[in-house]
């Protein structure tokens, strides 16, 4: 369930949220879209989830969570600014 690009909307896509401000190991790799641990930014059934939130594929539940308040923020940029936005 690999998430369409929302490039022209004035928020950033919800996978590149999700790793946005992380350290090394949540990097996404631009060749095969995995960070270190070998885990992709979205749900992946074809991973076994492990006990380390880096090393664990995110689950349905969690990204869809991760989705709904994307959309919330996307609301909010009629009335305020994206900087503004990720600042809050």
């Amino acid at each position: 369930m690999q998430p369409s690009s929302k490039a022209d909307l004035p928020l950033m896509s919800t996978t590149e949220l999700l790793v946005e401000g992380g350290d090394a190991r949540i990097t996404l790799n631009m060749e095969n879209g995995t960070n270190k641990y070998g885990c992709r930014a979205y749900p992946d059934p074809s991973l076994i989830a492990l006990g380390s939130s880096t090393a664990s594929v995110i689950s349905e539940q969690g990204f869809a969570a991760a989705e709904k308040l994307r959309d919330r923020l996307l609301l909010c940029t009629a009335t305020a600014r994206p900087i503004v936005l990720y600042a809050r």
